[in-house]
């Protein structure tokens, strides 16, 4: 007990010296918390500016011509080579560097040059073997492996320890092992990129000295070809006799928050990121390699720098001596690598160090595994499962790294779509077993706020504390101790009344000829009660008493998009301020209005220019993504863009109108879509925002939204009146009026119910009372398509048409 309390006390300690500098150098979280450092660390504002100033102070030329900037260049580079051999305590006299795009090139570099055999003996190939731990992009090496007739093995965590158990194994066993014609690889990570499980790096000695021979090739798979596995040798158990083994170490996961010391472990090649050290710069990685073990590797391919002498005449080339000089093709990117010295200077110096940044990440994570070890439901049942093989006891053991799912009370798994994560993503649980887990980790700028924060958010949206089996439902989910229903809300507004340039049509008498008898169940109490439209995706609602459909949805609906300086659509999952730019449509002037608190409103033209739109440069045309999927628009105008950026304190945003003549399809191709995120229309019924309204009054001490607060927060563009609560999610088709809509599943829903879209204030509150209201999921609504005819587009709902829904056959076991 002193012991932890020394601990919490350490962390306190540090956390609060370092809360000045998360403000001064990580001013770009403000208030949120970031928890994913074995991805990518985060990089300084102080590294940032020191490689800016160092690019402004510096020419750097391209290292391959011979004037002075690239001769600038050269020395850094080589600089910066004894810079990264000097983090991994280490020299140029025993290793190389060579510059790659990151530890996964590193890594295909080694499976695209390693020399199976020298060719010239006549036996078999060596042997790929990988520890079943690995990542995909040491399991990919294996086809290369394969393709060149190598056998491949995957080893157990179990059969490694066994076979290098020994004592006898020492490195200088191997002094020979360059000489042998047979060469195999054994790959295996420093560290579990999924659990943080440290290996033990006495592994690379053992290995070296054969402990590995006696391992069998794995057994083929189905889906593999005859030629993808060479069969053993004949008449051997063991793989070839006297191969001589060589080790290549993944160690992306483990540099960034722990010492790796290659003068005490050597392994022949060794594979890292920057950007998991120390954030930027991306896309530059290396590949450390043991002078004595470059032999091993040849290159087939040469290019750029890689070539002394090369004539096009004919079939001749001299590869350049040095092994950095023969594996980096091409012109290294030096301008990236002229940033690592500003990485490793943050690392040395305002981290601590990297035993220090050891030392402490790995106690925040231990002391957050101790706490969601400890966390149970009403019942006592655990309410996550952590994946470990280790009890975060020892720094050489395990690493920052804590990978988990949540429990339900029932001991069920929480889904990855129930917790919120993202909208219409519901393949996450089948049949009981998850298909992922989460995972978060620590660096050397995470504090105990930040675990702390996390272990909150599971105790208030995860943890059960008390029976939920008071509540009595139906078979249809409606809570018959308190039926709900919500009061009448005048479906009109005096801020929503546009003029309507089209006219409006005459209502049709609703033709139901398609749907059986049996089907169609009539129910007179189901109204159209409401109507929103969203001109702006993920800005505020217009609430209209009648509006013309179009071959996308309503019309105007998710018409213009807001878009960063980079490119990246704006939504309310990172701006929650998009919701206070409120919309209204003139159309009889053809002008989209639009509003934002304390601020003059900015009017756009309803139609786009056509010719302006064929004259328009590169600059105003806009290609981006919505749900992965590709739109194309045109920019606004530099008035709109500026305004957004004023209103939102975000410089570079534009606004940008879906092109019309952008074809975006959704079901199958089935679907016309504008700039919605899933379907055309999204329904939800008054029954169910009112039973949720009631809930959130049974759960919530704190004051809980007024109806139709809740309502615009679900963001839905049709609303139905009468009913029960979700009944709407059994129905297969529905007749609004005199249309035809096809249902396309629930919606499950995000975090962004929980932002006030009045206000933009965020609050957690009504997540968790929808999850434990709908048993553990986040469903509310419904997507649906319309069926109507091309011919039909351009008709108009009304609010008061009457809803006839055709229900799913529910078969009775």
């Amino acid at each position: 007990m002193e012991q932890l309390a020394g601990t919490v006390n350490m962390l306190r300690h540090h956390s609060d010296s370092l809360q000045a500098l998360r403000v001064l150098e990580f001013g770009r979280l403000q208030k949120g918390i970031y928890l994913d450092h074995a991805a990518a660390a985060l990089y300084t504002k102080s590294q940032i500016n020191a490689t800016h100033m160092d690019l402004l102070s510096n020419h750097y030329g391209n290292p391959h011509s011979r004037h002075s900037s690239s001769q600038l260049a050269t020395e850094m580079i080589e600089r910066t080579r004894l810079r990264v051999l000097k983090f991994f305590c280490t020299s140029s006299d025993d290793y190389s560097v060579v510059f790659t795009a990151g530890c996964t090139a590193a890594l295909k570099l080694v499976a695209d040059s390693f020399r199976w055999t020298d060719g010239t003996t006549g036996r078999a190939p060596g042997v790929f073997c990988y520890l079943n731990d690995s990542h995909t992009s040491v399991l990919g090496m294996r086809e290369v492996a394969a393709q060149r007739g190598a056998s491949v093995n995957c080893v157990s965590i179990s059969d490694v320890e066994r076979l290098t158990a020994d004592l006898q194994w020492r490195d200088g066993v191997s002094t020979l092992r360059h000489q042998r014609a047979c060469k195999s690889l054994f790959a295996m990570p420093a560290q579990c990129n999924f659990s943080g499980r440290k290996y033990p790096l006495s592994w690379v000695a053992a290995v070296h000295g054969g402990a590995l021979d006696d391992r069998r090739p794995m057994q083929q798979s189905e889906n593999e070809t005859q030629e993808t596995t060479a069969p053993p040798v004949a008449g051997s158990n063991t793989y070839v006799d006297g191969t001589a083994w060589y080790v290549l170490l993944d160690a992306s996961a483990l540099v960034g928050t722990a010492p790796l010391d290659l003068g005490e472990h050597r392994p022949d090649y060794v594979a890292v990121s920057f950007y998991k050290m120390f954030g930027y710069p991306t896309g530059v990685g290396a590949l450390l390699v043991r002078n004595d073990s470059q032999g091993a590797l040849a290159r087939t391919y040469f290019g750029g720098g890689t070539v002394q002498v090369s004539l096009a005449s004919e079939r001749y080339h001299t590869c350049r001596l040095g092994i950095s000089e023969r594996f980096e093709d091409g012109t290294i990117p030096f301008l990236e690598i002229a940033a690592l010295r500003h990485g490793f200077d943050v690392l040395e110096g305002m981290a601590g160090g990297i035993h220090h940044i050891s030392s402490y990440a790995f106690s925040l994570a231990r002391y957050v595994y101790e706490r969601l070890d400890a966390l149970c439901h009403h019942n006592g049942a655990p309410v996550a499962r952590i994946y470990c093989d280790t009890r975060y006891d020892n720094v050489a053991t395990q690493g920052a790294i804590l990978a988990f799912n949540i429990l339900k009370e029932t001991g069920e798994y929480e889904g990855y779509a129930e917790a919120g994560h993202m909208c219409g993503d519901s393949v996450d649980v089948i049949s009981g077993c998850p298909t992922g887990a989460v995972r978060i980790s620590f660096g050397w700028m995470s504090t105990l706020e930040d675990g702390q924060r996390f272990l909150d958010m599971v105790r208030t949206c995860f943890v059960v504390a008390h029976s939920t089996g008071e509540m009595h439902c139906d078979k249809s989910g409606t809570n018959v101790d308190n039926p709900c229903v919500l009061r009448p809300v005048s479906p009109f507004s005096d801020s929503a009344v546009v003029a309507d340039c089209h006219g409006v049509m005459s209502a049709k008498t609703a033709d139901t000829s398609h749907i059986s008898a049996p089907d169609m169940q009539e129910n007179e109490s189901l109204r159209l009660s409401r109507i929103f439209l969203y001109p702006v995706k993920s800005c505020g609602s217009l609430e209209v008493h009648e509006w013309k459909l179009s071959e996308r949805g309503l019309l105007y609906d998710r018409q213009w998009m807001v878009v960063t300086d980079a490119g990246i659509v704006l939504t309310q999952k990172r701006e929650s301020r998009l919701c206070l730019i409120k919309p209204r449509l003139d159309l009889l002037a053809g002008v989209l209005w639009l509003t934002f608190p304390d601020t003059n409103p900015l009017s756009v033209p309803l139609a786009m220019d056509h010719d302006k739109q064929e004259q328009a440069t590169s600059a105003e045309r806009f290609t981006g993504t919505v749900c992965r999927a590709r739109v194309w628009g045109q920019d606004c105008g530099a008035e709109a863009g500026r305004w957004l950026s004023a209103c939102l304190n975000r410089p570079g945003c534009r606004l940008v109108a879906h092109d019309p003549g952008s074809k975006r399809t959704h079901d199958e191709g089935r679907t016309s879509l504008s700039l919605a995120n899933e379907a055309q229309y999204l329904i939800i019924s008054e029954s169910s925002i009112s039973h949720l309204f009631d809930s959130i009054a049974m759960t919530a001490d704190d004051a809980r939204p007024d109806p139709d607060d809740l309502m615009e927060r679900f963001r839905a563009n049709l609303v139905i009146a009468g009913g029960t609560p979700f009944e709407e999610e059994r129905w297969e088709s529905v007749q609004i009026g005199c249309h035809s809509f096809q249902s396309l599943g629930h919606c499950t829903r995000c975090a962004v119910i929980c932002t006030n879209q009045r206000t933009a204030e965020f609050g957690r509150q009504l997540l968790v009372t929808l999850r434990s209201l709908r048993a553990g999921k986040l469903n509310f609504g419904i997507y649906v398509r319309a069926s109507y005819s091309s011919s039909d587009a351009t008709s108009t709902l009304r609010v008061g048409d009457q809803v006839l829904p055709a229900y799913r056959l529910v078969v009775e076991a």
